[in-house]
């Protein structure tokens, strides 16, 4: 199952950076993105790390009253990406979201979990 976050977790980066880059453009074309809209219609400041927590909470609360699926592995990879790709401008306020830099500290995030798992692995 472990292949399934790993999977779901850089799918999900690659597809959401791709379509962020895709779909956002001049200041005129900027509302074509899902979470632009949404902040258009709610009046909120809503981005993908957002979406990705409340996955994550619904998943690990899920998880409580039953056993763990691919579904759920898969939506904590999800999840888990959403999070990790907006963490990167965060941590360097600096860079904004479309900047190269932010695009490789938010890989680089990702790779660390994904090191981490082999890792912890080779140690127990």
């Amino acid at each position: 199952m472990i292949s399934v976050f790993f999977v779901s977790l850089f799918m999900t980066f690659f597809i959401v950076r791709f379509f962020a880059h895709k779909l956002d453009g001049p200041y005129e074309m900027r509302a074509r993105t899902p979470t632009k809209k949404l902040r258009h219609k709610t009046g909120y400041d809503i981005h993908h790390i957002h979406i990705g927590i409340a996955i994550l909470i619904v998943i690990f609360v899920g998880i409580l009253f039953d056993e763990i699926s691919k579904i759920d592995v898969m939506f904590l990879g999800i999840g888990s990406s959403l999070v990790l790709d907006q963490l990167a401008p965060w941590f360097n306020q600096d860079i904004g979201y479309f900047n190269k830099k932010s695009i490789l500290y938010a890989f680089a995030l990702h790779l660390f979990v994904f090191m981490i798992y082999f890792i912890g692995k080779k140690i127990i």
